[in-house]
């Protein structure tokens, strides 16, 4: 199985990421994440256009914003077959069920290591806002690749390093960057001292980890996807065709 996740994890996406106390610090970026789930939508839209039906996997599915913007697309939305859309959190999940009533979307209450991917099976897999707290992106990257079709697409993005210590700044006030710095930079010592990797685990800190865009690129192409578009205005958005 990997490495195992802290037992808080799902406790920590249920109370903090999907409701309005981080969505303020996550507003302090400014349209940027709507504008990278935009560009996702339009990306698959595009590939729709292409193909005569598409089977789609959304990995950390969150809400659903994703998988909501795929269906309701003015686009080619209508050549989606169907949608596997995978969570953690079975309350992220309660609220992705009630704005989506599809016949074409089936929700799965899963860790991304826990679900049944068939090989070669899935035309795009997207991973938005969550690569980067996945605990073996090795194995991540690995298991996607198997899971794409020939000349399939994988679609994700990652905070990265360099851009990270001005939204902090600007997002959550100098005090918190600074603890958060301190915090990040304590988590292999925290793994030895059980009650600090509980408090880690529950902040969410444990499991971050930051790329540098020239790090991501290079993963990418060890583990057999070349990139084709990318934005890295603020964060590293890219969709890589499986090679």
């Amino acid at each position: 199985m990997g490495k195992s996740l802290p037992h808080s994890t799902a406790d920590y996406w249920s109370n903090n990421v999907w409701d309005g106390r981080l969505q303020e610090t996550i507003n302090a970026r400014g349209d940027y994440r709507k504008k990278q789930r935009t560009r996702t939508v339009n990306y698959v839209n595009g590939l729709s256009c292409d193909r005569d039906e598409i089977a789609v996997t959304e990995l950390c599915c969150g809400t659903g914003r994703v998988v909501e913007g795929l269906i309701s697309s003015d686009g080619c939305g209508d050549k989606i077959r169907s949608i596997d859309a995978i969570d953690i959190s079975s309350e992220a999940l309660v609220i992705a069920r009630q704005k989506i009533n599809d016949s074409r979307v089936r929700f799965h209450n899963q860790s991304v290591y826990d679900f049944d991917y068939q090989p070669a099976s899935a035309d795009v897999v997207i991973c938005i806002e969550a690569l980067f707290h996945l605990p073996d992106l090795g194995r991540t990257y690995q298991t996607i690749h198997e899971h794409l079709k020939p000349d399939g697409v994988f679609i994700g993005n990652f905070t990265l390093r360099e851009g990270l210590d001005d939204w902090l700044k600007s997002g959550i006030g100098l005090r918190e960057y600074y603890t958060f710095l301190m915090l990040y930079h304590m988590r292999k010592l925290a793994r030895l001292i059980p009650p600090l990797w509980d408090y880690l685990g529950s902040s969410g800190i444990a499991r971050t980890e930051l790329y540098t865009e020239e790090e991501i690129r290079e993963e990418l192409g060890e583990h057999g996807f070349e990139i084709e578009d990318f934005d890295n205005e603020y964060d590293f958005w890219f969709a890589a065709r499986k090679t």
